[in-house]
């Protein structure tokens, strides 16, 4: 088997940019989309009672499924352009994966302070 080929696309120096820009681009269709359900459950809760109690569980499933999709797609994508920037040894494009494997962590924390943000607002209780 001639492993050659796969050493050399290893090598080639467009990979590790390539996977970081994609890892950069699932961070951001993340944030879109969790400012996307931010929006629509602040729309929602307009029309409630301040003291109401809400349960919601389609809000959380939403943020939860662009919480997985970058955390998973857009950390794997961003920790493998590290390890293919550490094998060419360019390390301008391994701190730059580094940076994108720390930016994999905004949807979460913004999604939480964001949500958080809308139920002190409109002085909602959450459901146990």
């Amino acid at each position: 088997m001639n492993t050659s080929r796969t050493i050399a696309w290893l090598r080639s120096p467009k990979v590790s940019p390539i996977l970081i820009w994609t890892a950069l681009a699932i961070t951001l269709l993340a944030l879109c989309r969790i400012g996307y359900v931010l929006r629509l459950f602040y729309l929602d809760t307009a029309a409630l009672a301040p003291g109401t109690a809400i349960r919601p569980l389609g809000v959380t499933y939403h943020l939860a499924i662009a919480w997985f999709a970058s955390l998973l797609c857009g950390g794997a994508c961003a920790f493998t352009g590290g390890i293919f920037a550490t094998i060419q040894r360019r390390w301008n494009y391994l701190a730059f994966a580094l940076l994108a494997t720390g930016l994999t962590l905004a949807p979460l924390l913004l999604s939480n302070w964001g949500f958080n943000h809308i139920v002190q607002l409109r002085q909602l209780l959450l459901k146990d």
